[in-house]
Parts: C-alpha cells; sequence; structure tokens
C-alpha cells in the first residue's frame, strides 16, 4: 500500500513538473520579439496609428483558392469576367456612348461586405453595421489602405476596377442582355434603391445577395452602395479605347468615379451607365468598393 501511494506521489509531481515546463515555454513565446507579419509602420496599419497591431485573420491564414471560373482570397469570392468590346456610355446620348475593349479579369461577387473588411482589416469605418451589408462610408483612400492590407496577406494581388471594367461587367461583359439595370430592366429585381428600401432616415444599407444577380453572377451592382473606381473622373473620349485607365491627374475639381448608385437613390443613379465623383478623402456614408483581380495574374 505504501509502495503505492508513493508511486503516485511520484507520477503526481512528475505531472506537475511537466506542466510548470510547459508554463514556461508559453510564457516565454510571450515575451518573443514581435515579427514581420505582426509589426508595421503606423502609414501601413489601415485605420490604426499604433506602431503594433493583432495580426488579422488574413496574415495568418491566406491560402487562395483558384478556379477557371472563380478566385477565393480569404473570405471574398472572384467571378471570371472574359474580356470583349462594348459600347461605354449612355445609349441615349450617343456623344457619351464609346467603343472599348477590357482584358480578363476577375471581380468580387458582392461589394466588398464588413465581414471581409474584418478578415483583412481592423477599425470598420461603417456607419450601418452588419457582417454581411457592405462597408459604407469609406474614402477612395482608405479603401486603398484596405487594399494593401489585403495585398500584404496574400500572394495573388486586388486592386479597384477601372470605370471601364465595372461597367462591362455591370452590363454582364458577353453575356450582356443589354439591360437598364446590372441585370435586369427592372430594378426592383436586382436592386435596393429609394422606393424599396423602406422609411427609414437615413437609409441604412441592406445586406449583400438578396436580389438577383446580372448575367455574369455579380451581386448589388446597382443600387445598395456606390462603389469606387480607379479613374479620375472626366469627360469621356470619343475615340476607341483599349483597357482605358482614366486621365492621369485629377481634371478640375472633381474627384474619383463612383458608379452602381446606393440604396437612397433614384432610379437614374442605379443604371449601368450613371457616372457619380467623390473626393479621395471625403468619407460618402453609401460609398463602398468592389475589388478586382487580373486575370494575367491567376493565368501565368
Amino acid at each position: 500500500m505504501k509502495k503505492l501511494l508513493m508511486i503516485s506521489l511520484a507520477l503526481g509531481m512528475f505531472t506537475f513538473a511537466a506542466c510548470d515546463k510547459d508554463d514556461d515555454k508559453k510564457d516565454d513565446s510571450k515575451n518573443q520579439p514581435a515579427t514581420d507579419s505582426t509589426q508595421v509602420n503606423p502609414g501601413d496599419n489601415p485605420g490604426g496609428e499604433e506602431d503594433y497591431r493583432v495580426p488579422t485573420i488574413a496574415e495568418l491564414n491566406t491560402d487562395p483558392i483558384v478556379n477557371k471560373d472563380e478566385v477565393t482570397i480569404g473570405n471574398i469570392t472572384f467571378v471570371y469576367v472574359q474580356g470583349g468590346t462594348f459600347y461605354m456610355g449612355s445609349k441615349d446620348d450617343i456623344r457619351k456612348a464609346h467603343k472599348v475593349t477590357v482584358s480578363d479579369f476577375y471581380m468580387a461577387k458582392y461589394p466588398l461586405t464588413q465581414a471581409q473588411w474584418n478578415y483583412f482589416s481592423q477599425n470598420n469605418p461603417s456607419r450601418f453595421v452588419g457582417d454581411n451589408n457592405p462597408v459604407d462610408q469609406l474614402s477612395w483612400n482608405r479603401a486603398q489602405e484596405f487594399i494593401s492590407a489585403v495585398n500584404y496577406a496574400s500572394i495573388i494581388q486586388v486592386r479597384m476596377p477601372t470605370e471601364a471594367e465595372w461597367e462591362y461587367a455591370a452590363r454582364g461583359g458577353r453575356k450582356s442582355q443589354n439591360y437598364l439595370y446590372s441585370g435586369s430592366n427592372n430594378l426592383d429585381e436586382v436592386g435596393w434603391y429609394y422606393l424599396n428600401s423602406g422609411d427609414e432616415i437615413p437609409t441604412p444599407t441592406h445586406p449583400v445577395g438578396q436580389k438577383q444577380p446580372n448575367e455574369l453572377g455579380l451581386y448589388d451592382m446597382s443600387g445598395n452602395i456606390s462603389e469606387m473606381c480607379s479613374d479620375w473622373y472626366a469627360p469621356y473620349p470619343t475615340e476607341e479605347q483599349i483597357n482605358p485607365t482614366g486621365p492621369a491627374s485629377q481634371v478640375g475639381t472633381d474627384g474619383k468615379v463612383a458608379r452602381g448608385g446606393y440604396c437612397s437613390g433614384n432610379e437614374t443613379v442605379c443604371t449601368v451607365f450613371a457616372r457619380m465623383a467623390n473626393q479621395v478623402t471625403d468619407d460618402y456614408s453609401l460609398t463602398g468598393v468592389r475589388l478586382v483581380i487580373p486575370a494575367n495574374q491567376i493565368n501565368n
């Protein structure tokens, strides 16, 4: 009996010592210097001013999933858009319509959501909070900081769409049925706007993906949230263009192009050809962004 007791006590002391050593290892890990993935300069930290920050989920696990028709980076899924030629601009005003060709690219299935923002970054700027709601109240500069956070975490680099890419995709690309709105001639079927967004003031955004997609499987390209493009706003040229990127610098007092309309807007601003301009530093309450990937990154 005494032998059994002594063995039990010895085992207990061994177990305690082993646990104590494990705890020491854990404590030592806390005292290790920050690695490159957690140490950033304040300018590299979207929405933050501290020299150090907790790594995002994306920094810990962002392995892209690549298929021919879709690419997924973190929790953002991109749909393949085969390039082609189309007439960009209003079909009701021949002076604005001009022939444009764009190359293949991948476009995010939804406008950037708050769950996606939180996956890659911190300090969600949105006024109307909800994981599946689009990020709103977003400036062009802040959106660029978010894009830098995604590109820091991913070997596949993303960017804003050009205005031509945005309109080509909104029209349905090579599958276009020449709808007035993105996916239909009936805005109620494909988008949120002032007549179907309720009476609440200010008008809140809606969770993405609740309306029908367009011909390419893209959601919410008409209404809900306006989406920023990379181009400076300027009058359209009259000559044919290939992969246009807009003016090299700001034209007058106009800012960057925004497209798609918004949930408190009327039918006109939600058409596939309507254009708006935002100043790069201003946080517009119903403005967000949708990301793209140039297809040559995937094909190579």
